[in-house]
């Protein structure tokens, strides 16, 4: 895979299907809901699903229907791609996933990280968005897969036991790194989706993969090397919008002066 250029955030290459549903205020008004491209074997299987079921409970019991359209929109819901706009300013990391922060705990040492680390892990529930976007503007050094099992994702031996990929990104602009983003299964979560390679750039809030139904999704940055952590375990994130971290240089002692801040950009 090439490196992926920043114009092709709005072109659709990971949105890929759209749909049409009526919002129901009585005048015909519709909603546009942006679909990701890699949910679309799942939709079809689904839409199939729930054609022949709806068939059937009208024939048999018509207010079976009801759920069956449930499920059917629940299904659609999961795949969602929503647009983001992402923070223009340059030191900072935004949330790689969509959820709820369940640790900020340090890391002595692990496979991804040789010196000490921070972890931020964040629990996708199934109603969550699914999507993984890049914490940073980066560099990709290395993509690994790991096997294992499938506890539960809020379980903090999830993070350690359960079957991941492990993205490590090297920031660009002087900021410290490496930054580790791991997409970790769940329990509902068989499969994870991950399109970025070794030396693919990926620009901040920039969509590389996804992991299908329940999950979590942790963010290792190293310790003592400036990184300022923004949240708190319970606090809700947005992929792509949310600052989870400020790099603040502690070198004279004092915060890094305030830059000049680019305007900030909208990722469809």
């Amino acid at each position: 895979m090439g490196t992926w250029q920043r114009r092709q955030l709005d072109s659709g290459v990971n949105k890929g299907l759209s749909w049409l549903i009526g919002a129901g205020d009585g005048i015909g008004t519709i909603m546009k809901i942006p679909l990701t491209r890699d949910g679309w074997k799942e939709l079809l299987v689904l839409t199939a699903l729930c054609v022949g079921a709806a068939w059937a409970a009208v024939t048999w019991f018509r207010p079976a229907a009801v759920v069956v359209a449930a499920v059917w929109v629940w299904g659609v819901s999961f795949f969602r791609d929503p647009r983001r706009i992402v923070p223009g300013e340059p030191d900072v990391l935004v949330a790689p996933a969509d959820g709820k922060v369940v640790a900020v705990e340090p890391v002595e040492q692990s496979e991804w990280t040789a010196a000490p680390a921070v972890r931020i892990a964040i629990f996708l529930s199934i109603v969550d968005v699914h999507i993984n976007r890049s914490p940073c503007a980066g560099v990709v050094k290395k993509v690994v897969g790991r096997a294992g099992r499938y506890l539960n994702a809020l379980r903090a031996e999830a993070g350690v036991q359960n079957a991941s990929n492990n993205v490590v990104l090297s920031p660009e602009g002087g900021l410290p790194g490496p930054v580790v983003i791991r997409q970790i299964a769940g329990v509902l979560a068989r499969r994870i989706v991950c399109h970025a390679r070794p030396g693919d750039r990926l620009a901040t809030g920039q969509r590389f993969g996804m992991i299908k139904f329940g999950s979590r999704t942790e963010l290792y940055v190293p310790a003592d090397a400036g990184w300022q952590v923004l949240v708190a375990p319970g606090q809700k994130v947005r992929a792509g919008s949310t600052i989870l971290c400020r790099y603040v240089p502690t070198k004279t002692g004092r915060p890094k002066e305030d830059g000049v801040e680019t305007a900030a950009e909208t990722f469809g």
